[in-house]
């Protein structure tokens, strides 16, 4: 079997950086071969700026394979407009577009251009990377600075790197030494873990204000600096709190209702204004307009709980599911969001504030189980976020089958889920439609041929962790007939798709388990049999997690259920073969699983 053309290639990313007195200047030289149509998304080119800076495309070019340039683009051919998104209220940025599309393939685009930037903290976080998608076969970073401005400078990856002083000036040049290239891989570290790239650092810096990232406490004072003085409430707003709080003797219970306060009467949008999107906006902001960003609303919250004499901590964390790992021993700026810490009695509740639908106190797969600046006046510090526990990912299904002649089979399903089966269903709960998740269940179920008659979400209370769904299903071909005998074939559990250890690239990374437990029960009274016959229970366990299926006759019932639990972890590629030979040795007993009738 032939491989299939990439749609692309980066022939060479280069990136040169010029620091001085009047700011930083970044100039990239980007050339990417285009070799079939799938590839054209690739020649449509948009650059994002701040109004502040400067943003100047210098070339843009059609070129074909030999490199000859075919068109050049002209100053009318780039399109200027603003950075508007329904997600934001308003954006002080500007966007340029234009496009380097061609009919003959393959052929290659060139374009360079280069940003001024007065304000910084971060010199570089050069991921050399168009898209993952595509291999990326040269790469390079070139940095002037002067020979007195103090960095810090991780470099990950294979690089050629020559450092050369001259005119009070050090001149770093880092070049590739192997194409890059990505595999995605189930329960792998996340891209930008392990992506080649170099992140440079200033130790001092002006931002708004001054600003220091030789320790971590260092620039949580910064941050501090930029939050101070903006929890105030209006007075409405103090009323409120005093009217909420003032006949309640629990602090937890006072925490609890402020935030069911601001999910009933804030929304979260994107405000990116003001010191590049880092400094929030103050709390009679949100007070007035009743929305912000995840930084105003954590200060407004953090403002609610001031006013009912309750201290908080504001905490900047890389969000996301799969999440990037903060690098501890490099302090700078590599937050994407805010969440707020109230320490109560030497245990700590968690809010996310951007949500109108999370659990109070709940941190799920979005920002669980990793590290963190908490901002303390003269005392940040690094956190960890509290890990998901076993417990809290369960799901658990029963699935009773009124199975019929005809093959047909009345299911009624009661599904309760926890973990990130939990966050689906807790949006689905209000924002998707009944059919649409009838749709799902059926995905879910693996049912072929079926109909959801009926379907419900029960959400117990506001701040449960756990959702029920009910459904009523008509299947058809529930089991089959082979000559005398009838043979029902169980679900399976889902076990997840796994690379053979000869394929394998990266190490296993389970950022949080798994819990499923699913039952089966066959009512098989209305057919004819004479003898039935399934497998024995199997159990098997490692160190990874454990799989196990148990089944038994009770009357004119046969009921049938398994366990899948896999554990969380990091563990090194040496053990991956062990956690293959595991899940492919459980997956086959689940697959070859069935119940066989003799028929009269």
């Amino acid at each position: 079997m032939t491989q299939a053309e990439p749609p692309a290639e980066v022939i060479f990313y280069n990136t040169s950086i010029d620091i001085s007195n009047s700011g930083r200047t970044v100039l990239n030289e980007i050339q990417i071969q285009i070799n079939n149509e799938s590839g054209l998304e690739y020649s449509q080119l948009a650059f994002t700026y701040k109004s502040d800076d400067k943003l100047k495309i210098k070339s843009a070019q059609i070129l074909d394979i030999q490199g000859n340039i075919i068109k050049e683009l002209k100053k009318s051919d780039f399109k200027k407009s603003s950075n508007y998104s329904s997600g934001s209220f308003y954006e002080d940025s500007e966007m340029i577009k234009f496009d380097l599309h061609y009919n003959s393939f393959p052929y290659q685009i060139k374009y360079v251009y280069e940003r001024q930037t007065k304000e910084y903290y971060t010199v570089s976080n050069w991921y050399p990377y168009i898209d993952d998608e595509i291999v990326h076969q040269n790469y390079q970073l070139k940095l002037s600075q002067p020979f007195d401005y103090k960095v810090n400078i991780k470099v990950q990856g294979n690089f050629d790197t020559l450092i050369e002083n001259g005119s009070g000036q050090i001149f770093y040049t880092w070049k590739s030494i192997e194409p890059l290239s990505y595999k995605d891989e189930k329960f792998a570290p996340d891209f930008y873990d392990y992506a080649a790239h170099i992140s440079i650092i200033p130790e001092q810096f002006v931002y708004d204000v001054s600003g220091s990232q030789r320790t971590w406490k260092e620039f949580g004072d910064w941050i501090y600096d930029l939050n101070k003085n903006l929890d105030e409430l209006t007075f409405s707003d103090s009323y409120q709190v005093k009217l909420l709080t003032d006949t309640i003797d629990n602090t937890i219970d006072k925490i609890r209702v402020l935030y069911h306060y601001l999910q009933d009467n804030t929304r979260y949008i994107n405000i990116p204004l003001g010191t590049g999107g880092m400094k929030p906006y103050p709390a009679k902001y949100v007070c007035e307009n009743k929305y912000g960003d995840c930084k105003a609303l954590s200060i407004y919250m953090q403002a609610l709980l001031k006013e009912a004499g309750i201290k908080s901590y504001t905490v900047d964390i890389i969000a996301g599911d799969p999440h990037e790992e903060l690098d501890t021993s490099l302090p700078g700026q590599f937050f994407n969001h805010v969440i707020l810490c109230v320490p109560v009695n030497g245990d700590t509740i968690w809010l996310e504030n951007t949500s109108q639908i999370n659990p109070f106190n709940y941190l799920g797969p979005f920002t669980q189980g990793r590290w963190a600046l908490l901002i303390d006046s003269g005392n940040s510090h690094l956190v960890r976020t509290p890990s998901i526990d076993t417990s809290d990912v369960l799901c658990s299904s029963t699935l009773q089958f009124k199975l019929e002649n005809n093959k047909e089979a009345k299911v009624n399903l009661t599904y309760n889920v926890r973990g990130n089966v939990f966050g689906y269903y807790n949006y689905a709960h209000s924002h998707i439609s009944e059919e649409d998740n009838k749709k799902r269940i059926l995905r879910v179920l693996n049912f072929d041929k079926a109909e959801v008659e009926k379907f419900s979400i029960y959400k117990f209370n506001r701040d449960a962790r756990s959702i029920k769904i009910e459904a009523e299903i008509n299947q058809q071909n529930a089991f089959k007939n082979f000559a005398n005998k009838t043979v029902i074939y169980p679900e399976n559990i889902g076990f997840p798709k796994m690379e053979s250890p000869e394929e394998r690239e990266h190490h296993l990374e389970i950022e949080y388990p798994i819990f499923k437990i699913d039952t089966f029960i066959y009512d098989i009274s209305s057919l004819n049999y004479t003898d039935i016959k399934f497998p024995e229970d199997k159990f098997i366990k490692s160190e990874f997690g454990r799989y196990k299926c148990n089944t038994r006759q009770s009357g004119s019932e046969i009921v049938h259920i398994k366990l899948l639990q896999i554990n969380s972890g990091k563990y090194p590629k040496i053990k991956y073969p062990d956690f293959y030979s595991w899940i492919e040795s459980s997956k086959d007993f689940d697959k070859d699983f069935k119940i066989i009738l003799t028929n009269n």
